[in-house]
């Protein structure tokens, strides 16, 4: 495996997380993690971290 496919591998995994729907506290916790990780790094280009925290938000949320 290459250094690229490495990153690929990386970047399917975590757009995966990013771009998945929270059904328990846990599942939220792990997409906040990434969240953070990528606003430490500054953000994805594509905008995905963003609309995984407004995505645990509406999940956090009592009226969803």
């Amino acid at each position: 495996m290459t250094e690229a496919d490495g990153f690929d591998v990386v970047d399917r995994l975590e757009r995966l997380i990013l771009d998945h729907e929270p059904r328990s506290a846990a599942e939220a916790a792990a997409m906040l993690e990434m969240v953070g990780e990528n606003l430490e790094a500054g953000g994805r280009s594509d905008g995905r971290d963003v609309r995984a925290l407004k995505r645990v938000i509406a999940f956090l949320r009592p009226d969803g």
